[in-house]
């Protein structure tokens, strides 16, 4: 249960991306073909419609709850992706996180940092018109948005247009809390990120 409810809780790959083979109409939008979609995972994992009202909050126990459990799917619950692209070490990879678990466990003690907040610092939001920008979380009620100063963030245009623009990503943030891209890579003490092989410098 705490294995899933982390693998929930905070997707250690927040986003997919895929693209698509053939226009398509979706929700009344044009979706040309080939065009980059991006997949929230950590959207999923937090929408209160699957994982109750509490979804903002770690709660291994929700695991045990047969109303939960039983509305699981494989396109729910995709810490590992989904479908024919399913990442091919799932088995091995959660076989991993038990075992260095159990060894912690039995072999250490733990304690909270004094001072120490837990949480996402960023969200992607998209308004409707198509335009996508990010959100400063307060850390006292994530819940809570933010403008910050990076509020002109867009990684395409809408989806009425037959021409769709490829993804653009320009970036004014600060170093300091930036942990949404700390995972990818670094460069000259700056955050880099990148999407479908196009990069930016933070």
């Amino acid at each position: 249960c705490t294995v899933k409810e982390v693998l929930r809780f905070m997707p250690p790959v927040p986003v997919l991306s895929r693209t698509n083979t053939k226009d398509e109409m979706f929700n009344g939008y044009f979706i040309p073909k080939n065009t980059p979609l991006f997949i929230s995972i950590y959207a999923i994992h937090h929408d209160p419609s699957i994982w109750g009202d509490d979804t903002e909050y770690f709660n291994p126990s929700r695991w045990l709850n047969p109303g939960i459990t039983s509305n699981t799917t494989s396109y729910n619950f995709i810490p590992f992706s989904t479908g024919p692209r399913t990442c091919v070490g799932i088995k091995m990879g959660i076989l991993e996180v038990k075992t260095i678990l159990a060894v912690i466990i039995r072999n250490l003690e733990f304690k909270l940092v004094e001072g120490f907040t837990f949480g996402v610092k960023w969200r992607l939001k998209v308004d409707d018109n198509g335009r996508q920008t990010w959100h400063y979380l307060d850390e006292n009620d994530i819940k809570n948005y933010h403008q910050s100063s990076i509020e002109k963030y867009w990684i395409g245009l809408p989806f009425q247009s037959k021409t769709f623009e490829k993804p653009k990503i320009a970036f004014e943030a600060a170093q300091n809390g930036f942990e949404f891209f700390k995972q990818l890579q670094t460069s000259n003490g700056h955050w880099a990120c990148e999407f479908s092989g196009y990069k930016s410098q933070l």
